[in-house]
């Protein structure tokens, strides 16, 4: 029996992974050579970011329930693109950008409860 294609694709995932793991880079380079006040500035790029990824945290939602193999790989295969990293690690990154993913809508989703 054919499986359902995906409804809502995964473009404001990429946007959310793309976040999480521009900014986790970001903080490791920053802080190799020790912390200091104006490796702050180096972050003005993720920064950027957040609005376009608040505004997707919904569609975030949907499109995380609706995941499947294909989009999975085009996810790993974007990353691999992005970030440049080592075919030995994607595989740990994926997994941890779809839980930051999920963690991130999971809290939006609280706050929207409490304000509520």
């Amino acid at each position: 029996m054919p499986t359902e294609a995906p409804l809502y694709g995964i473009e404001n995932l990429k946007k959310l992974v793309h976040f999480g793991c521009a900014f986790m880079r970001q903080v490791f380079v920053s802080g190799s050579d020790g912390w200091k006040w104006t490796d702050a500035f180096a972050f003005i790029d993720e920064v950027a970011e957040i609005p376009g990824v608040v505004k997707s945290l919904p569609a975030i939602k949907q499109e995380l329930a609706d995941l499947d193999i294909a989009e999975r790989k085009e996810l790993y295969d974007y990353i691999v693109e992005e970030f440049d990293i080592p075919n030995d690690r994607v595989e740990m990154v994926v997994e941890k950008s779809l839980g930051f993913a999920i963690t991130g809508v999971a809290l939006y989703e609280e706050w929207k409860t409490i304000k509520g």
